[in-house]
């Protein structure tokens, strides 16, 4: 006999077992109301008890970026590599009565590759042989997104950018975190670009590798005629980067321009007062180096990477006939980083002779020790003599190191007083 069957004969025997009846319809009734609250649990409490676990989430990963955020910034001035772990995977626990959603993934990657430029940096010290004040393009940067996948919360974009880092809610409105771009008269400039498998998990960790970067600013000045420039790609808004530089004093003027339909990005362009700044460069790979990227180890070789020679020793050194001088010169990039493995060439004096008695590549401070040796000769009085010294068939790297030669007899100065 079937469950209905019993329950149709109880029911027609005419009260005859009413306590057989009672107990089993209060038995329907406990497994219908069981349903009923698993059921209500599943469409009502689950909802609020994930969302609550993805609010958690979302505090942790917001905290690793702000984390990888100060890292990025930190190894451009320091040079040295660092992991920083970011967990972008949300688990959510099981429970009893209820059934959780699937573990979610949310995507971690560089987007977006755009030119960053500056114009009118002439530099006070001997990097004002290539800045110079004309236009200087520094190359791509990309923008670090972080974008999870939540089941109930509304996605809320992480953004780490060359100027500023900052969150983008579902409806549109930007909250910034940093902003380095312009800060007094400090100018900060650091190039992302990089490669990401999309994700990492709690326990793994991104990578950062600066590919130049240096404690040293470079000190450079605007002037009213020609305004020191920055032109900075950027996804946060017109208004927002309007907002944020407001209360900037050296700041003379914005301008922004949208990329076009189907970009997320624009150009942001400012100009600065007249005055001296610091300027802070670098360029850090995220992840794994873009071997096809505009700048960087993986593109160029150490020769073509130098912008610009320095002289570590002081112009103006006088050398004794047949006497030696040593000459310290050091290589850069455009960011200010000295350049190892570059090797230099020189063109002697008229009065001396140059050798590389270590070679003539550069260190890993970016140095190359060479000798001046005064030729043996009479001289009519001191002579003024110099040697040139730049990367190899590289003209626009060639510094003028100056010398006095003077001629001794038995210790005495022979040239005219």
């Amino acid at each position: 006999m079937t469950f209905a069957e019993m329950l149709r004969r109880t029911c027609t025997t005419g009260g005859r077992d009413t306590r057989g009846t009672s107990e089993i319809l209060g038995l329907v009734f406990a497994f219908a109301l069981i349903i009923s609250l698993i059921a209500t649990s599943q469409l009502a409490l689950t909802p609020v008890l994930n969302a609550g676990d993805e609010a958690d989430h979302h505090h942790r990963v917001t905290a690793d970026l702000a984390t990888l955020d100060s890292a990025v910034f930190g190894v451009a001035g320091t040079d040295e590599t660092g992991r920083f772990a970011v967990e972008t995977d949300i688990s959510y626990p099981e429970r009893y009565l209820v059934v959780s959603p699937p573990d979610s993934t949310g995507t971690f990657a560089t987007t977006g590759e755009n030119d960053a430029a500056i114009t009118g940096a002439v530099a006070v010290s001997q990097a004002s042989a290539y800045w110079d004040g004309s236009s200087k393009t520094l190359g791509t940067t990309q923008t670090l997104v972080y974008t999870p996948n939540y089941n109930e919360r509304n996605s809320e974009r992480l953004h780490i950018e060359s100027g500023a880092s900052y969150l983008v809610t579902a409806d549109g409105t930007e909250i910034v975190h940093r902003q380095s771009l312009i800060r007094g008269t400090d100018v900060s400039l650091v190039l992302l670009d990089g490669e990401l498998g999309g994700r990492t998990v709690a326990g793994q960790s991104v990578r950062i590798t600066p590919q130049s970067a240096s404690e040293r600013a470079i000190t450079v000045r605007s002037t009213a005629s020609d305004p020191l420039t920055l032109e900075v790609p950027t996804a946060l808004s017109n208004e927002t980067w309007q907002r944020l530089l407001a209360n900037e004093s050296a700041v003379q003027s914005i301008s922004y321009a949208d990329a076009g339909p189907g970009s997320d990005y624009g150009t942001l362009t400012v100009e600065l007062a007249p005055g001296l700044y610091n300027m802070h460069l670098a360029h850090v790979t995220v992840g794994s180096p873009d071997a096809g990227g505009a700048i960087g180890a993986a593109s160029l070789g150490p020769d073509d990477e130098v912008a610009y020679l320095s002289l570590e020793s002081q112009n103006g050194t006088w050398v004794p006939t047949s006497g030696r001088e040593t000459v310290v010169v050091r290589a850069y990039d455009k960011f200010g980083a000295p350049v190892s493995g570059a090797t230099v060439e020189w063109e002697n004096g008229s009065y001396g002779s140059v050798s590389a008695p270590d070679g003539a590549v550069t260190d890993e401070r970016g140095r190359v020790s060479l000798q001046f040796t005064a030729d043996d000769v009479s001289l009519n009085g001191p002579k003024s003599d110099s040697i040139t010294v730049q990367v190899v068939d590289r003209d626009e790297t060639e510094i003028e190191v100056a010398f006095e030669v003077r001629e001794f007899d038995d210790g005495v100065d022979i040239g005219p007083i």
